[in-house]
């Protein structure tokens, strides 16, 4: 289940996208996974997920025991459907208890555009949203948390300086 979670870091893909991987779905460089996305507002779609060199060695390291590249151990016949008591596991030695493992996909979109400087456009493609004004609401979230923590950082550090600390 661990590979599952590098998985969901390496590719951006959600949760039930990467659990539902199937090795015949693997071709000509790309990963295609049945994108969902807000079903409740429109038809699901394929959409390719980029095998890159990461997300290659990950692939030699799952065993082929199955259709599925994440089978269950007692059914292979059956892909998995949680990672949750492994995730919980992973955020309590890490120190994060209350980060999900959505926030595994925010992390990447943000590591894409503040980090590599990758456009919102890309990204938003990249990941598969509808439109980049999808990305764009969920990132301006995490950007407006990040320049709330950023403005007290540096009001306090000003202020001690200011008081000779």
């Amino acid at each position: 289940m661990y590979l599952a979670i590098e998985m969901i870091i390496f590719t951006a893909a959600r949760k039930m996208e990467v659990l539902s991987m199937q090795w015949d779905a693997i071709k000509d460089g790309y990963i295609h996974v049945t994108d969902k996305g807000n079903s409740r507002r429109r038809k699901p779609k394929i959409k390719q997920i980029v095998i890159t060199e990461p997300v290659q060695e990950l692939l030699g390291r799952i065993p082929k025991n199955s259709k599925w590249l994440f089978a269950r151990s007692t059914a292979p016949e059956l892909h998995i459907t949680s990672v949750d008591e492994v995730w919980c596991d992973v955020r309590k030695e890490a120190g994060l208890p209350h980060v999900n493992i959505h926030d595994l996909r925010r992390s990447w979109i943000t590591f894409a555009i503040d980090d590599l400087k990758i456009s919102l456009e890309t990204v938003s493609k990249a990941v598969g949203h509808s439109s980049p004004e999808v990305t764009r609401i969920h990132y301006n979230k995490i950007a407006r948390k990040t320049k709330l923590k950023a403005n007290h950082d540096i009001a306090e550090g000003l202020a001690s300086a200011m008081m000779g600390d």
